[in-house]
C-alpha cells in the first residue's frame, strides 16, 4: 500500500520541481559565493562569522570548514575541500545525485503514466540509500573531528 497519496500528476512535478530548484542553487551559490581556506565571500564580500562551538569550547565541532569544503568543491578545488573538512566533497556529490535522482522520478513517472500508483519498492530503496549516505555522511564528519581534535 502506498504511504503518499497525491493527485495525479502531481508527484512528477513536484519532483521535477525540486530537481529544478536545487540545481539552480547550486549553479547560484557557485556563481555568488567563493571559499578559501580562511574565508567565505558571498557577492564579493568576505563573511565575517567563526564557528559558535569552537569560541565556546576551544575545539572545532565535528562541522568546522564544511561550508569553505562545500564551496570549494562547487569551484572544482578538490583537494582544498578534502582539507577542510572531507565530508563537503559528499555533499556535494549526495546533492547532484539527488538532483538527478529526482529529474529521473519525474521522467520515469511522467513516461510510464502510473500517475495512480505508487512504487512502494522503489520509494523504500531511496529511503535506505539516503539513509546510509546520511550516515557516511555523519561517520566522515566525526572521523575528521576526531583526527582534528586528537
Amino acid at each position: 500500500m502506498c504511504s503518499m497519496r497525491v493527485a495525479p500528476g502531481r508527484k512528477e512535478l513536484t519532483a521535477g520541481v525540486a530537481g529544478a530548484t536545487l540545481t539552480g542553487a547550486l549553479f547560484l551559490t557557485r556563481a555568488v559565493a567563493s571559499a578559501t581556506t580562511d574565508s567565505v565571500s558571498f557577492a564579493g564580500h568576505d563573511l565575517r562569522w567563526g564557528c559558535a562551538f569552537r569560541q565556546r569550547f576551544g575545539i572545532p565541532c565535528p562541522a568546522c570548514g564544511l561550508t569553505r569544503s562545500v564551496i570549494m568543491s562547487l569551484h572544482g578545488q578538490l583537494a582544498g575541500a578534502i582539507g577542510m573538512n572531507p565530508a563537503g566533497p559528499l555533499v556535494m556529490l549526495g546533492t547532484v545525485l539527488l538532483c538527478a535522482s529526482l529529474f529521473a522520478f519525474a521522467l520515469r513517472s511522467a513516461m510510464l503514466r502510473r500517475r495512480d500508483a505508487c512504487d512502494d519498492g522503489l520509494l523504500r530503496k531511496f529511503t535506505l540509500l539516503t539513509s546510509a549516505y546520511g550516515g557516511l555522511i555523519a561517520l566522515t564528519m566525526l572521523v575528521n573531528w576526531v583526527r582534528i581534535i586528537a
